[in-house]
């Protein structure tokens, strides 16, 4: 839904001010040779869905979301049995009963051997911080991006901007 508000609404709405006052100056980066299984984590720990990917260079290289994670999670199958009986506290030998609880589990597992680099997204779309709300809100509409690194006049990576910041951003001029 919020890529079609970005899409078919703030794109059209012609916001001439700049994403300057609107992009996040903390961004989450990570070595795109980081095992994914790390990134993962990384992710729970930052309360982030979406990390920059840098490379030896220290330059973007690309974007990793939860969503390109779980496209490489493996789902493990395990199955557990657990005998429910209590021995009679009156009789020394009797016929019992016994419950056998059969316990399925899924459980989702991220590949040691796959690494940040083979998951992320390699095409980066970068703004700058001069960029029109409307024309970012175009740009994301276009590659079909939820959020885009923002960078300085120098290419240096000094923040990112998401989909929802271009909605509260937008909400002043309806």
């Amino acid at each position: 839904l919020l890529k079609h508000i970005i899409s078919r609404v703030i794109a059209r709405m012609n916001i001439k001010e700049s994403i300057k006052n609107v992009y996040r100056n903390s961004v989450f980066t990570i070595w795109d040779q980081t095992p994914l299984f790390v990134a993962f984590k990384i992710m729970e720990l930052a309360k982030t869905y979406v990390l920059i990917a840098i490379n030896n260079k220290l330059t973007p290289s690309g974007i990793l979301t939860l969503e390109d994670i779980a496209r490489y999670c493996e789902m493990i199958k395990s199955e557990t049995k657990s005998l429910l009986s209590a021995p009679s506290e009156t009789e020394e030998w009797e016929w019992n009963v016994q419950t056998i609880v059969y316990i399925a589990k899924n459980q989702f597992t991220i590949p040691k051997d796959k690494k940040v680099y083979d998951a992320m997204s390699k095409k980066i779309v970068p703004v700058n911080k001069y960029i029109s709300i409307s024309g970012c809100a175009k740009i994301m509409a276009r590659y079909n991006y939820s959020q885009l690194p923002v960078l300085d006049v120098e290419g240096n990576l000094i923040g990112i901007i998401f989909d929802e910041d271009l909605l509260k951003a937008s909400l002043n001029y309806l």
